[in-house]
């Protein structure tokens, strides 16, 4: 793969989620944190996936790491909220 696409789709997920905060409607703005997850989520992999090639020291490798972490739970915090608000009980 090459090592920018993650950055790519990590931009247009941060840009999606930007657009999302404009929106009134609570199912696109629970969406939006979905979204942000995502770009976080691609902004670790291109980390993890970058840091070998140039040497980047341990610090910066580990926070990719973080930032895959940090994704995922955003992920699953915009999945609750989504699922919460707008499926019914």
């Amino acid at each position: 793969m090459n090592p920018l696409f993650p950055f790519v789709l990590a931009t247009l997920f941060v840009a999606l989620h930007g657009v999302s905060l404009i929106a009134k409607n609570e199912t696109i703005r629970g969406l939006g944190r979905i979204i942000l997850g995502f770009s976080l989520f691609s902004y670790g992999v291109a980390g993890v996936e970058i840091a070998p090639a140039f040497s980047i020291p341990g610090l910066a490798a580990f926070s990719s790491w973080v930032l895959l972490v940090v994704g995922l739970v955003t992920v699953g915090s915009g999945v609750h909220k989504y699922r919460r608000r707008n499926v019914a009980q």
